[in-house]
């Protein structure tokens, strides 16, 4: 053999080597030939070979969900010419209007549903209670209010009553809310705060006694930043915003002095007081703060004692004296009732003062110690008081107990704080009072149900149970929805379904290759 045979012969063999080390490699880019793992028969094909699913079709089930169906590809003509009878796997994609593309389904059928899912009940962050009214802040920022509606307190531009909660139309999302006697104020994530319902004292501060059915903007003088809203109890006419300065702005009834501007004369827009208080509530003709300090202030009417001592009104805040025993680092939490006020100092005691009028409980013309131990929330009502224990939610109430609100089943008033013996009255984040009805929230969670009880009077549907005109309650029964569903979907019926305008689209993957995709829109 000569010389340039060999060399040849070597130059074939490096050449098949490299044909062999193509056809049987890991890299996918083969163009339009297939490797040995993906060749057809000796075909040369490529992706754009594998057309798109045949007979795409997207109906609804009677449960309202998109049935997406379409043909097997193993019977297009590319499979039938080399005998391909599996090994396909289908990939479903929805585009929702404004949304992205998503992978829903990956697998061998040929068929999948859509399924639609059980609308939620909507979860809770906060609540207030009104005279007759109620409104909750939800955990996504809205807002949303039922029971009475004569003076526009549900918010919704009408005065139609609603026995469950009916949306409050605000330009954003909520991160406080404070109810007095028949009005609300919200304040916004964005700084502003809005107003709406009966507005007989100028509560509503939108320079009127005239009722606002719809949320109202209120003004404040510029570069003013609002940071909390006063606790308003049922009972009030009056209104407070606090400033990121600390002080705080006031309007409406003031026939007390309650507004803290030193005079009696009323405002129906907020009017600024030079005051520094961390945190606020108000009655019906007193308002108490606690400074940054953690001193207890008070102001307005003082005839029942509820400044904390045998006083006429007060126009100006004033501090209050309490006796030894009362905690060094001061006071962390408050609530006005009616005629009286409790407040929770660091050390976890909760004092008391002022007139129940419950007809069981002693005026008390000074701060006095009720219960001990640390506490979650408190809350003074018209003339009934709850507290929630700190170490395992708890509920604990004393004072009126006309229509069953100290929980305890029972319409026996007492002046002692009594345990409620309700199954639900245990892990209560905190509790709102009313004349006539209470609230009790548990933390927000995934069982599908809203995280607020209601129990007492029901007249107007104040329970929110959808049960208007029903007898007292004793026990709690839950507030019912609103329901909610998740993004891109819409409530029908008691299910979430795709809105018209989703478009479906499937393709296939055989050996590596991907398909051409199919698409329909509904």
């Amino acid at each position: 053999m000569s010389v340039l045979t060999s060399l040849l012969r070597v130059k074939v063999a490096l050449a098949l080597v490299a044909l062999v080390s193509v056809g049987l490699g890991t890299s996918t880019n083969t163009g339009a030939y297939f490797t040995a793992v993906r060749e057809l028969s000796g075909n040369k094909l490529s992706s754009a070979a594998l057309a798109a699913p045949a007979n795409l079709a997207v109906t609804k089930n009677s449960s309202g969900s998109n049935v997406i169906s379409w043909s097997a590809a193993t019977s297009q003509s590319w499979a039938t010419t080399n005998n391909v009878t599996s090994g396909v796997t289908y990939r479903v994609q929805r585009t929702s209007p404004g949304q992205s593309a998503t992978t829903i389904y990956s697998g061998t059928n040929r068929t999948y549903t859509d399924a639609s899912s059980s609308a939620r009940n909507l979860q809770f962050a906060a609540f207030a209670a009104g005279q007759f009214h109620t409104t909750a802040l939800a955990v996504d920022g809205s807002v949303w209010a039922w029971g009475r509606n004569s003076s526009g307190q549900l918010g919704n531009g009408t005065t139609q009553d609603s026995a469950v909660p009916v949306r409050v139309p605000l330009p954003g999302k909520a991160k406080q809310i404070a109810s007095s006697l028949v009005s609300t104020l919200a304040l916004l994530e964005d700084g502003s705060v809005w107003s709406w319902g009966g507005n007989w004292e100028g509560e509503v501060g939108n320079g009127t006694t005239n009722a606002q059915t719809s949320p109202y903007h209120v003004a404040f003088p510029d570069g003013v930043t609002i940071a909390h809203l006063g606790d308003t109890s049922s009972g009030s006419s009056s209104s407070y915003a606090l400033a990121s300065d600390g002080t705080f702005y006031a309007w409406g009834q003031n026939d007390n002095g309650q507004l803290g501007v030193g005079d009696a004369t009323a405002r129906y827009s907020p009017t600024h007081v030079n005051v520094v208080v961390r945190t606020l509530a108000a009655g019906r003709g007193h308002a108490v703060a606690i400074t940054p300090e953690g001193s207890v202030l008070a102001w307005g009417a003082g005839g029942a004692s509820q400044l904390g001592r045998v006083a006429t009104a007060s126009y100006t805040p004033s501090r209050v004296t309490f006796p030894d025993g009362a905690s060094k680092q001061g006071f962390d939490k408050i609530s006005a009732g009616l005629q009286f006020t409790i407040a929770e100092d660091v050390d976890g005691q909760v004092w008391i003062w002022g007139r129940m009028g419950d007809g069981v409980s002693p005026e008390r013309t000074t701060p006095e110690i009720i219960a001990a131990g640390g506490f979650r929330s408190l809350e003074a009502g018209f003339r009934s008081a709850c507290i929630v224990r700190a170490s395992d939610g708890g509920v604990v109430c004393w004072g009126d107990n006309e229509y069953g609100l100290l929980m305890d089943g029972t319409t026996t008033s007492t002046a002692h704080p009594t345990a409620a013996t309700s199954a639900d009255s245990k892990g209560v984040q905190t509790v709102v009072l009313s004349a006539s009805r209470a609230f009790g929230m548990a933390a927000p969670n995934t069982s599908g149900s809203t995280n607020i009880w209601a129990w007492g009077d029901d007249q107007a549907g104040l329970r929110g149970d959808n049960k208007s005109g029903a007898s007292d309650l004793f026990w709690p029964t839950r507030v019912l929805g609103p329901k909610t569903c998740p993004a891109g979907t819409s409530l029908e019926g008691s299910n979430c379904v795709l809105p018209p305008g989703v478009t479906y689209s499937v393709d296939y993957t055989y050996a590596g290759w991907v398909s051409l995709s199919a698409e329909k829109t509904t």
